[in-house]
C-alpha cells in the first residue's frame, strides 16, 4: 500500500512539474503580440514614442531599412542594456520574415520588457503590404 501511494505522489508531482512548465513556455509567447505591416506604419505616421528594433546582420540592414535600431539577433543579449530606456515602452521588432525577431522578442520578454511586437513578415511583409517599390531579398 505504501509503494502505491508514493507512486501516486511521484506521478502527481511530476504532473504538475510538467503543467507548470508549460505554463512558462505559454506565458513567454503570450505576451509577445504581433504587429502587422500596417498597423506598424500607422505608428510610424502618428510619430508614437516607440523602438523598432531590427535584428538583421549589417549588410541585410544595408541593403533595405526602416530606420530602425540595428542589434543583431546574436548580440542582442549583450547589448540589450543599450535599449534599457525602452522597458516600458513599446518595442517593435523586425526581421527579414518574421522569424529571427520573433525569437527576439522572446528574449526581450525575458529581460523584462513590458511592451514587445514581433513585426508580422518581417520586412518581407512591410514590401508587400505598404511599400511594394522596396527592395526584397
Amino acid at each position: 500500500m505504501n509503494n502505491l501511494l508514493l507512486s501516486l505522489l511521484i506521478i502527481g508531482a511530476l504532473v504538475a512539474i510538467t503543467a507548470g512548465c508549460n505554463s512558462m513556455k505559454n506565458g513567454d509567447s503570450a505576451t509577445v503580440q504581433s504587429i502587422s505591416a500596417k498597423e506598424l506604419k500607422e505608428k510610424m505616421d502618428t510619430s508614437e514614442d516607440f523602438l523598432l528594433l531590427d535584428v538583421r546582420q549589417q549588410d541585410e540592414y544595408d541593403f533595405v531599412n526602416l530606420d530602425g535600431t540595428l542589434i543583431p539577433l546574436g548580440q542582442l543579449s549583450q547589448r540589450i542594456t543599450e535599449i534599457d530606456a525602452y522597458k516600458d515602452k513599446d518595442v517593435v521588432v523586425m526581421c527579414r520574415t518574421g522569424s529571427r525577431s520573433g525569437q527576439a522578442a522572446r528574449i526581450l520578454v525575458r529581460e523584462g520588457f513590458q511592451n514587445v511586437y514581433n513585426l508580422s513578415g518581417g520586412i518581407t511583409g512591410w514590401s508587400r503590404d505598404v511599400d511594394p517599390s522596396m527592395p526584397t531579398y
